[in-house]
């Protein structure tokens, strides 16, 4: 057996449609954006050893039509606390097969139609033509640091489309004040009402041109638009903003007093806004933009500290 494995480095989360529980097994599909099976069961990403090595099952099941998979490609939701975000793989094997070094690479190759840019350093199984998956595999691999993930996201190409699964990873230390956050893929890509029946505003209505809601399919449009050339200022303090407020929202707590300053910023950009957010009517960069940029880089880093198990 020979499967390739490339490894790419950390991209900003965005633009991905989990398909799982996000609490357990994941069944990704290849057939839709989200929902659904294409037949393989992917399981915990699991550690026993502190984040030195990692471990999960990949099962096809039997029973229904299964496209054979040509990749797999694993990367990070979220980080726990404290952990490293950066990180290569030293080693890795499928059933006791050893593979050593990788290669380190910078995308994630050709043509797999695999929207990956919520994917924070991940790396790829590219399985040949001639490999028959006739029962569960297990993969294990070694990252060149101990590392803690409390979430991990998952791809699958099997026949001519690509779709991702959540899944688990460690347990974090929940923060002590209790004011935890979900990420970003639980809201704008996990399948279901995430939103809880909620809508997201921006804007202060003392001073705003216009409130502008949206709703969570709304939401999920921004999401999936593509990052290609960067990933707009806006689009990052929407989608890091809306986070924040349904987090918050839906538990019926206030934001935390750290993250106002942040939320201003955004909202009184949002003041400015005639036209309300779609997928073609975002702003590009400017000097005008760099503030929210900053602003949504703080609720980023408050999310990853303080992700909820």
């Amino acid at each position: 057996m020979v499967i390739g494995l490339f490894l790419v480095r950390c991209k900003d989360t965005s633009d991905v449609a989990p398909n799982g529980s996000g609490s357990a097994t994941g069944i990704a599909d290849a057939n839709t954006s989200i929902g659904g099976t294409n037949g393989y069961d992917i399981s915990d990403i699991t550690t026993a050893d502190e984040g030195r090595t990692w471990r999960f099952t990949l099962n096809r099941l039997s029973g229904i039509k299964v496209q054979d998979i040509s990749h797999l490609i694993i990367g990070v939701d979220v980080f726990c606390p404290g952990s490293p975000a950066n990180f290569t793989i030293g080693a890795w094997t499928i059933e006791g097969y050893e593979k050593g070094a990788l290669v380190t690479q910078y995308t994630e190759g050709n043509g797999t139609g695999c929207n990956l840019n919520g994917f924070q350093n991940f790396f790829k199984f590219e399985f040949p033509s001639e490999f028959a998956q006739k029962g569960p595999i297990t993969i294990t691999f070694t990252p060149s640091v101990p590392i803690k993930v409390s979430s991990w996201l998952i791809a699958v190409k099997a026949g001519n489309k690509c779709a991702t699964s959540q899944v688990k990873g460690t347990s974090c230390d929940t923060p002590s004040s209790g004011q935890c956050s979900l990420s970003q893929g639980y809201f704008f890509a996990k399948p279901g009402d995430t939103w809880a029946g909620k809508t997201v505003s921006f804007g202060t209505t003392a001073e705003a041109i216009a409130i502008h809601t949206y709703t969570q399919q709304e939401g999920q449009d921004i999401w999936k638009t593509s990052n290609k050339g960067g990933k707009l200022d806006v689009k990052a303090a929407f989608l890091q903003a809306a986070t924040i407020k349904l987090n918050f929202a839906i538990k019926g707590e206030n934001i935390p007093s750290e993250l106002e300053s942040a939320i201003s910023i955004i909202d009184n950009y949002f003041n400015s806004l005639t036209t309300k957010l779609s997928p073609t009517t975002l702003p590009a960069n400017s000097s005008e933009t760099a503030a929210v940029k900053t602003a949504s880089d703080v609720l980023s880093k408050y999310i990853t500290d303080n992700h909820c198990n």
